[in-house]
C-alpha cells in the first residue's frame, strides 16, 4: 500500500510482518528556492504481525450520515504498508 493511493481493500495478516510508515518531509527552509526539493523520509508508525489488519481507514466514512447502509467511496491511503518478510494476507474488498 502506498500513501496517497485510493484504497479499495483492507487486509488481514494471515502470516507475516508489515511495517506501517508515513512519508514526511524535513522543513529546511529551502522550499522557495529553484530546483531544491525538501528531503523526504519515512517515519515508522507501527509493525504489524499475524492477526493484525491494515488499510481499513480508507474504507471507513468518518462523516456523519443518516443512512449508514450507503457505502462511501474509497479514500486516499494515509500511510505506506511495507512487507518486511514474505507475508500472506486476506484481502477484504470495499464493497463486500
Amino acid at each position: 500500500i502506498r500513501q496517497g493511493e485510493v484504497g479499495s481493500h483492507m487486509y488481514i495478516i494471515i502470516q507475516g510482518c508489515i511495517d506501517v510508515k508515513i512519508r514526511m518531509t524535513f522543513n529546511t527552509g529551502t522550499k522557495n528556492l529553484v530546483n531544491v526539493e525538501e528531503p523526504i523520509y519515512l517515519r515508522q508508525l507501527a509493525t504489524l504481525f499475524d492477526g493484525d489488519h491494515f488499510g481499513e481507514m480508507a474504507l471507513i466514512d468518518l462523516d456523519e450520515k443518516e443512512d449508514i447502509s450507503e457505502l462511501s467511496p474509497p479514500k486516499q491511503r494515509k500511510a505506506n504498508c511495507i512487507a518486511v518478510e514474505r507475508s500472506y494476507l486476506l484481502e477484504v474488498p470495499h464493497y463486500a
